[in-house]
């Protein structure tokens, strides 16, 4: 079985004769030394993986999984399979690499090389005792942290140019989005301003607008545009989101980024669309048109949901 997971409402609890596994309602006790399986069943081993670390027949894995898969408490996902490389240092972009990890993502790039400060040790990823390494090393140490723990086995990719997908917690740095728009590579955005998430959009080079098709949309309707984004960049306005909206913006970009690559054949959600959702929970979505004033070439009879707002 290709790297089973337990489905959604399964939990389970280790015991002094083995480990429980259950939905609340109902479930059962795993005995013997297969038991010490159940912690792997997380969907990054396959069965052969799970028989390996724990020096058990495949077999009896095998056994264990089917049984699993008949009381309904298995659920075979495949991780995704692809290279992420992450832009950002705020509190989301930590969160976001961890919960990629825990996910299932393979190949992982944290670019930003910032310095951490102490303001970014709190409440996330990072401690007190990265303050002063380079923001991407700090990240990547934790998770290897998490790996060695967990028995997983991290694979970090070499290049950026392996990267299939960019995405940012912050603004695209301009050279990072020409690069993108060069090469056609999928990019996505997500940003935690003050008390609310913007999430999107997707770019997927000609199929849909880009981020600059977006900016032109938004100057259209506020003249004052620009002067507000130059003052949430100066201000750094981003690392004063709350802990908790930092997290689920995290969620949300990883969920995102998972649909990407489960479903690259159909349109994505994303495409074209900013979701944004607030502190109070108020949820709002706009869609946009590539711009005709932006320049860039586009093939407009294949852009998956396009919409008319914006």
């Amino acid at each position: 079985m290709n790297h089973p997971r337990f489905s959604p409402g399964t939990f389970f609890a280790p015991l002094r004769d083995g480990h429980y596994v259950g939905d609340g309602i109902r479930g059962t006790l795993i005995t013997g030394e297969v038991a010490a399986a159940i912690p792997l069943i997380n969907g990054r081993r396959d069965e052969s993986e799970i028989a390996l670390t724990l020096d058990l027949p495949t077999s009896t894995v095998r056994a264990l999984l089917s049984r699993l898969v008949d009381l309904g408490y298995l659920a075979n996902v495949r991780p995704p399979d692809g290279v992420v490389a992450i832009y950002g240092s705020d509190t989301s972009a930590q969160l976001l690499a961890l919960n990629l990890f825990l996910s299932g993502v393979k190949d992982l790039l944290v670019m930003d090389r910032r310095l951490v400060t102490l303001a970014d040790s709190g409440g996330a990823l990072l401690t007190p005792a990265e303050v002063g390494k380079p923001f991407s090393i700090a990240v990547t140490e934790k998770i290897h942290e998490i790996a060695f723990l967990s028995c997983a086995k991290p694979h970090i990719a070499p290049k950026v140019e392996d990267a299939d997908l960019y995405v940012s917690t912050e603004p695209f740095p301009p050279e990072v989005e020409a690069e993108a728009m060069r090469t056609g590579r999928p990019h996505l955005t997500s940003s935690t301003w003050g008390s609310a998430i913007t999430l999107g959009p997707l770019v997927l080079p000609g199929s849909t607008g880009c981020l600059r098709c977006q900016r032109l949309r938004i100057r259209d309707n506020d003249a004052h545009a620009d002067a507000i984004e130059r003052g949430l960049y100066l201000a750094n306005v981003s690392q004063l989101a709350p802990l908790p909206l930092a997290q689920l913006a995290a969620s949300l970009h990883a969920l995102a980024i998972q649909e990407f690559f489960k479903a690259a054949t159909s349109p994505h959600p994303l495409a074209n669309t900013v979701l944004t959702i607030t502190s109070t929970l108020d949820v709002s979505s706009r869609s946009f048109k590539p711009h005709p004033r932006c320049g860039c070439t586009w093939n407009q009879k294949s852009a998956p949901n396009q919409g008319t707002g914006l």
